[in-house]
């Protein structure tokens, strides 16, 4: 299959582009690798493992800002709830000096 590919390459490429692949049948998981080379140079690099890893790194990273947000988000609930409690409370004092106030002024009439 490599040389099927490879000699349909224009005249250009031909022997400066090169496609590998290995497969470590010894790995539990028979991983592979393939990779394109220009000039000796890696070019592109399809190995799963490498594959596997980022993605895992990026996972964690995802994981990590969603902790953080939602520790963000509990801090904002818990300082909105503060406020609010504290401002019912100034108003049920405020009622309460009002309605003592009513209560005087009837007993004036």
């Amino acid at each position: 299959m490599k040389e099927q590919i490879e000699s349909r390459l224009c005249e250009s490429l031909r022997g400066r582009v090169v496609y590998n692949s290995t497969r470590y049948r010894g790995s539990h998981d028979k991983a592979g690798r393939s990779w394109i080379t220009f000039d000796n140079e890696i070019i592109h690099d399809f190995c799963t493992v490498k594959l596997r890893y980022e993605f895992n790194i990026a996972a964690d990273r995802i994981r990590e800002d969603l902790i953080l947000m939602i520790g963000e988000i509990q801090n904002k609930r818990m300082g909105i709830m503060k406020r609010t409690k504290l401002q019912m409370k100034k108003w049920k004092d405020k009622e309460y000096i009002i309605s003592l106030n009513s209560i005087k002024q009837l007993k004036n009439i």
